[in-house]
């Protein structure tokens, strides 16, 4: 039977989640059906990443799956739709005096949907569970991390750079599921991943270093410092501001589970509410006043943390097909090549390999170990991306064969490390969901929108079940399926249809100035931490702030 490995990356886009779950509610059933119905393939989810609100929603996936398929399949409309709402959000009782929303309601929905009932056995995990699950949540680090990053000089030293990228990694098992304590860990992380600036206070968070950046060595001077946060916990944002499609990630992921022999069978869907969105702003100037140059900045920041992964993918894809044409050639020149030549060639290869590999290690240190380019160059004719070329260059046999296998073993490994494409492969099937500005309701406010009308969630969320049934055939490379009965996911009312095109005016006007009063109280509390004398303060509260929150917010 032939496993079809899939790796979902779920991006953020706040209220849109509510389409990412329509996407995933259809995901489900259609892998439930397909697993069913064939004797001959099945499908498995074994790669998790998410930002955002999609780091959110990849919590929810995982308990979902790994639990209780048919009773918490529903989970995912309940809590886009049903649960989350601006009006809980607004919940004065619980809004930090360093915030705008509360997050009790997003802890109640944690708790009810994910925490409850995690102690007790699984009852009917999903068919697509794997036996090794792995789950990634992007995460921005308010701290900062400093690793030392060396440069070639001939006194050696380095450099300290500071990165706030940052990542939370897990690894479930069905056969061993995760303890209470856990959960609350994955959870915390959810939470913290989907921790808009200023929307949300910061998300405190037990984090281990190690699994952050481990390019680099962690800085000397930091240690202390690091070690100091790691007795208590790190302050984390949105994940979204710097890696909002984490796609490499999954990539890497996917890569560790499936070792040395690429899966040729593997499927990235990434499921992206907001990517077909044009940020461009042709009407900046140089001469625009200030508050429109931090508007422009702000999404400016966002945006480069949309689709860089893909292009990179892409990149990547290219590179490697241009490495197989280079082969091709290689293998001529290998043929050509005199054997006294030859072994001359192999010495000089192997003293290249060498020097590559010890700057590898002064600047990765710990990351290769001494065996590593045996290894490598034993195993390299076992891949299936080099199986062809190998059997090209040894269908003459014949004693020079050996040494043909052997030149080209180092100029593969050469040329991969020079070019950096050692342990990639091509990425054969990568898929995306998403939706056009025309089609959905809740992009509004910085894709806020939707927590404002629980009618506008329920119709996004029908928007990406919709597609989602569309274009899964086509991905999953299966014939078309039935809808799921007794449901209404698939059917837009017409009185629902010009959802994407409404105002935001047409939302509920109290609770507009209920956010509006929210809005000018913090502002007046940052201009009196910025000492502004209260008969500044007043007027400009009053007549300019007020006018243009009311503006905003179209009241």
């Amino acid at each position: 039977m032939t496993t079809h490995k899939i790796a979902l990356i779920l991006a953020g886009g706040a209220s849109l989640g509510s389409y990412t779950a329509g996407v995933l509610t259809e995901l489900l059933y259609a892998l439930e059906t397909l697993n069913a119905r064939s004797n001959d393939q099945r499908f498995e989810i074994d790669v998790i990443t998410g930002s955002s609100a999609g780091g959110l929603t990849g919590v929810l996936l995982t308990r979902i799956m790994l639990y209780d398929l048919h009773g918490r399949r529903r989970d995912l409309f309940h809590v886009w739709v049903r649960e989350i709402d601006i009006k809980q959000l607004l919940d004065k009782g619980n809004i930090p005096p360093n915030a705008l929303l509360s997050k009790r309601v997003i802890r109640r929905i944690a708790q009810q949907y994910v925490l409850n009932g995690v102690h007790q056995t699984a009852t009917n995990p999903a068919s697509f569970a794997p036996d090794d699950l792995r789950l990634s949540l992007t995460l921005s680090n308010m701290h900062g991390l400093d690793y030392a990053i060396p440069y070639d000089t001939p006194e050696g030293g380095s450099f300290v750079s500071t990165f706030y990228a940052d990542m939370a990694r897990f690894q479930l098992k069905p056969a061993a599921l995760p303890n209470y304590h856990t959960w609350q860990t994955i959870v915390n992380a959810g939470i913290a991943s989907g921790n808009f600036p200023i929307a949300f206070q910061p998300q405190s968070l037990p984090h281990d270093v190690s699994s952050a950046l481990k390019e680099y060595q962690e800085s000397p001077q930091a240690s202390a410092a690091i070690s100091r946060l790691l007795l208590d916990n790190m302050a984390f944002l949105d994940g979204g501001i710097f890696n909002n499609e984490p796609l490499r990630e999954a990539i890497k992921r996917a890569g560790d589970l499936d070792g040395e022999r690429s899966e040729h069978t593997r499927i990235f869907i990434l499921i992206d509410p907001d990517v077909n969105r044009s940020a461009h702003n042709p009407s900046i100037s140089a001469d625009d006043p200030i508050e429109e140059h931090v508007k422009q900045l702000l999404t400016m920041i966002r945006g480069e943390s949309m689709a860089r992964d893909w292009m990179n993918v892409r990149r990547t894809n290219n590179e490697l097909d241009w490495r197989n044409d280079m082969l091709t050639i290689l293998i001529d020149m290998v043929r050509a090549c005199p054997e006294e030549q030859g072994n001359e060639l192999v010495k000089r290869l192997d003293a290249l390999i060498a020097s590559i590999m010890q700057v590898k290690r002064d600047t990765f240190p710990g990351r290769y170990p001494p065996e590593y380019e045996e290894h490598v160059l034993q195993r390299l004719s076992e891949r299936p991306e080099y199986r062809e070329t190998y059997e090209a260059l040894l269908t003459h046999g014949g004693t020079s064969a050996t040494l043909h296998r052997v030149m080209l073993d180092r100029l593969t490994f050469a040329l991969n490390a020079i070019a950096g494409l050692q342990n990639k492969s091509t990425i054969q099937k990568l898929a995306l969901i998403g939706s056009k500005p025309e089609e959905t309701a809740g992009d509004q406010i910085l894709s806020f929108g939707g927590f404002f009308n629980e009618a506008w969630r329920e119709h996004d969320f029908r928007r990406g079940r919709i597609k989602a049934h569309e274009v899964l055939p086509d991905i999953l490379a299966v014939a078309p399926y039935g809808r799921e009965q007794d449901v209404d996911d698939y059917e837009i009312p017409d009185a629902w249809k010009h959802f994407p095109t409404a105002n935001f005016e047409d939302t509920d006007r109290g609770t507009r100035e209920q956010l509006c009063d929210i809005l000018l109280q913090r502002s007046n509390e940052v201009l009196k931490r910025a000492n502004v004398p209260w008969w500044i303060r007043w007027p400009a509260k009053q007549f300019y702030i007020r006018g243009q929150l009311r503006a905003f917010l179209k009241l």
